[in-house]
């Protein structure tokens, strides 16, 4: 496992370019409400697998952990702290949807925790981390590496906001393709 944070520090710099401008509480708002609704989708993928039958979508997965980690990324830099995710990882023997719903409800608790301070331009690096770590762990358990996670979602943003967000372009969803981004809408 490559042990060096240059990437994730990379990525956080990025996310700058493509976040919504927004300041003040608005932004600690956005940040927060943005990375609770993608744990959401996040779920509601889990829930379709595990409750309907439907085959486990690992693009989708993937996807909504890299925008819950787009999020995150806000919140550091609001807080002006560096995200560090690395942390020793120790396979789990057959993971279990509950392992999975246990590790995203705690995100959810430790990033609601971060609201107030962060409408005040401060945050606590350590939940942070926790949670950035939480994530690693879920896309470690189901074979992706972090570093695979943010490089996709930096195309997908870069690909939808091709000079930073716009409202025009968050309507258009440039990396939607087909039938796909017709549903979408």
């Amino acid at each position: 496992m490559d042990l060096s944070n240059k990437f994730v520090e990379d990525y956080q710099q990025w996310t700058l370019t493509r976040e919504k401008p927004l300041t003040g509480a608005a932004r600690a708002d956005h940040a927060v409400l943005g990375f609770i609704s993608e744990i959401g989708e996040l779920l509601s993928g889990l829930k379709r697998h595990l409750i309907y039958d439907q085959p486990f979508d690992m693009l989708n997965f993937i996807e909504e952990l890299g925008d819950c980690c787009f999020y995150l990324a806000m919140c550091a830099n609001i807080g002006q702290v560096k995200l560090e995710p690395v942390f020793m990882y120790e396979p789990s023997v057959g993971t279990k949807s509950a392992d999975v719903l246990g590790v995203t409800l705690d995100c959810l608790s430790l990033i609601e925790q971060q609201l107030y301070t962060l409408r005040a331009g401060k945050v606590h690096r350590a939940p942070l981390n926790h949670i950035l770590a939480n994530l690693q762990w879920l896309l470690l358990e189901h074979g992706c590496s972090l570093k695979q996670c943010l490089d996709f979602n930096q195309a997908k943003l870069t690909t939808r906001y091709p000079l930073g967000y716009s409202n025009a372009h968050a309507a258009e969803r440039l990396d939607k393709a087909g039938p796909e981004r017709e549903m979408d809408r």
